[in-house]
Formats: C-alpha cells, structure tokens, sequence
C-alpha cells in the first residue's frame, strides 16, 4: 500500500468528485485535542459522507486471496470514534506546498530542492482577525524525499521552525502533535521546501500520485475551519520550456491541467456511459478491472515542439526524458535556480472545491531566522543579511553540517551548485 487518507464530502442527495478536508496519509492513529473536532452530518455544518481512499502499488500484478497477510486486504481505518457533545471548535485541513502537477520536475542524479508557496493573499482575507491555531501537522513526499521543512513568515521576519524534517522517511509518516499549538495570522505566508536524492536514478522524476512520482506537501489541522482547503504553488510552463530551451510547442492546452482519471488522459473529461455502466456491474458483483495508471507525465507525450530546430517534431516527454538534456551543466544550474526564485501560479483552494488562480511575485524577501548557536566557543556572528544567505566563517566541507537546514535557503542571488557527482551538479 502506498498511502491513503479519509475525505470529507458535503453533499446530500449523491456524492460528489472532490472532497473539501483531506485527512493526512496513513499513520498509527491521531487523537483531535478535546476543543476541536471534524462536525458530522450537513445539520452541524458537517460531512454527510466519508469516503475512504487507499494508493495500492502494485507495478508486478502480485495476486492475493482474501485474508492472505501478503495482501493488503487488512488495509484500512481500524476505528473512528466520535461523541454526540459538540466540540467548541470545527477542525479543518490547510495543505501547503507544491502542487501536485507534472509540473515538478527532479532531474536525475541529483541532490535537488523543490519550494511551494503560500501567499498572504490566499489566506488573508480568509482568516479571522484573531488567526487559527495549528495543533498537529504531517509533512509528506514519496520515495526521493530526504529533508521537508515549513518555514513561517511574519512581517519579513521567519518564525522559528515548527514543523521540519531533516531525515525524512517515506515508510514513517505520523502526524506530529504540537504542544504548543501554532497561530497562523491574517498576513502570514509559508514557504514548503523538499530535499530529494535522485542521484541513484537515470530519468526524471515528475509530480503526481504514484509512489515513483513525487509530492512535497505539508498538511496542517487547525482551528476554527475557514473557507481555505489549501494553498499550493507551481513554477509555469513557460518556465519549464525557457529553461530547457524550447521556444514553441503545440498542444499547449493539453499540459496545463492534471488529469484525475485515466479518461481525461485520453483527452475527455467525461466516463463514457457504457464504460460507466460496466464498472457499475463489475462492482456490483464484487469484481473490478485493471485501470490505467494515471502518470501526470504522460501529458508531456501529446505537447511537440515546433522551435527551435533541433527539437522539432519533438514532444516534450521525449525531450524531458533524454539523457543529453540533463548532461547540460549550465542549464541543470538555471532550472535549480528558476524553480525556486521564479514566479510561481498560486492556487488557492477553498471548501467547495473551486480553486483561484494567480500569478505570484516570486520568492519573497525576508530575514531568515538563525537558531542561536550554543556551541562552546562560537562567536556570535549576527543577523543574516535580508535577502542573502547566511555565511558563516568555516570551510565548504563542513558549511553544511554548521548552518540550521534554513539558513541554506534563502538567496535571492542565484546559487551555484557546491559540487560535481560525474557530469551531474550537486545542489546543497
């Protein structure tokens, strides 16, 4: 099993294809503190449905019988517990970070940092005057995941870290229950960062839901619920293409939205009726088919390039996914540097599933926050420069190992990689 999570539905009279409060993906258990809690049924302002979602991967086809432990059959929700004494708070689900799109991109062979954003304007006029407070969190990536932090900012300064992994393992994820719980102000935005190492593969690795696909999200509970269900962000298509050197494409179109199903990979939003029916009976009798996997990537397959020359008649899938154009030093350089500093489309989810759209100005200024160096005989070097990265005195060797993990994040001034892996830079 790859993962999996409860939604909450609001409808009525038939349910609907999108859920408004994802509940993070698997773990031992969560409690909710005894203020808050998710309301139940559409009279309390509530979920009339819970659907339970799970992501098998299963790329062999292994066969199982019902029961047999080799199965994932005992997959599921052991208990879900509520009571009937209305708790003082509604719970809901903030999600933050990158969106979930074809549009991440990890080059292979790589130590590469990928940033969502959050924008105060999302959340802004949103939140109550008094804000909401954050009481657990559970930051997630799949299997190139190796650091996931959540940097808070406030009035151009950042928070101290509250939620940040520096040895992020995909086969342990919980939800990480604050004790001090964390107030989110009108004004407040977030940066989500994910470390991945792709050095031991040879292709790219794109956004998506499948396990060999990649996601950076942090998943954030909080009190009391607002008209916000997440905020994510993504680097442009322009900036994909400018980047790797294609100037026009074709098909423009069929790459700017993600598909949810194998149907709209095929270029139709609709279930064919009799494809519909024919699920419907196969359920029914307690059999189903083998769908087609949904590999946002695959979208790349129907966008040509048409300029300039040499990528001609060339779609950008096979572009994307051809050695040469990851032997390219310099360019590998400015993609690192675009995808983190360039304008990201923010998308700004609320409760009824509409998402809004717009254009961001970029990575924002701010001053970094520094955690105070205890060691015996350091001296205090001061606040970092706004908008620099922090330098402290030491050699290349060890920089990394002195700094806290965001003091390495920031830099308005392009980076250049820190080391060569064979033809392949190293980001640190």
């Amino acid at each position: 099993m790859e993962q999996g999570n409860i939604s909450l539905l609001y409808a009525v009279d038939e349910l609907i294809s999108f859920s408004s409060d994802p509940v993070p993906p698997f773990g031992a258990g969560e409690m909710f503190p005894e203020h808050a809690g998710f309301p139940l049924g559409e009279q309390h302002g509530g979920a009339t449905y819970l659907m339970m979602e799970i992501h098998y991967d299963n790329p062999t086809l292994k066969k199982g019988k019902r029961g047999d432990r080799d199965w994932p059959s005992l997959a599921g929700i052991r208990s879900v517990f509520h009571t009937e004494q209305t708790r003082e708070h509604d719970a809901g689900i903030l999600v933050l970070g990158h969106m979930v799109s074809h549009l991440e991109v990890i080059p292979p062979g790589m130590n590469w940092l990928t940033v969502g954003h959050c924008s105060a304007d999302c959340l802004a006029d949103r939140l109550p005057a008094e804000g909401v407070r954050v009481f657990q969190g559970v930051l997630h990536a799949h299997l190139l995941g190796r650091e996931i932090h959540l940097r808070h900012l406030r009035d151009g300064q950042e928070l101290p870290p509250v939620f940040a992994d520096n040895n992020y393992d995909f086969n342990y994820q919980q939800a990480r229950v604050l004790q001090d719980e964390m107030p989110i102000l009108p004004g407040d935005s977030f940066i989500t960062e994910c470390r991945y190492d792709s050095r031991k593969i040879s292709r790219p690795t794109f956004g998506g839901f499948g396990t060999e696909e990649e996601m950076c999200l942090a998943f954030l509970s909080y009190y009391p619920r607002v008209n916000v269900s997440s905020c994510l962000s993504t680097p442009s298509l322009e900036t994909l293409l400018a980047t790797v050197g294609v100037q026009d494409i074709r098909n423009r179109d069929a790459v700017l939205n993600n598909p949810t199903s194998e149907w709209e990979m095929k270029g139709t939003s609709e279930l064919p009726e009799e494809v519909d029916n024919a699920l419907h009976e196969e359920l029914t009798e307690g059999e189903g088919r083998t769908l087609t996997p949904v590999e946002f990537a695959q979208l790349y397959r129907r966008v040509v390039a048409t300029s300039p020359e040499k990528y001609a008649n060339v779609s950008l899938y096979d572009i994307l996914n051809d050695e040469a154009t990851w032997e390219d030093f310099e360019m590998v350089t400015r993609l690192q540097d675009e995808v983190v500093y360039s304008n990201h489309v923010l998308v700004c989810g609320e409760l009824d599933g509409r998402d809004r759209e717009k254009m961001s100005e970029g990575y924002p200024d701010f001053v970094p926050y520094r955690a105070e160096d205890t060691t015996c005989g350091s001296k205090n070097q001061g606040p970092p420069t706004k908008g620099r990265p922090f330098q402290p005195h030491g050699n290349k060797i060890n920089l990394w190992k002195m700094l806290c993990p965001s003091d390495l994040r920031i830099c308005k001034t392009p980076r250049r990689p820190l080391g060569v892996l064979g033809n392949r830079p190293i980001f640190f």
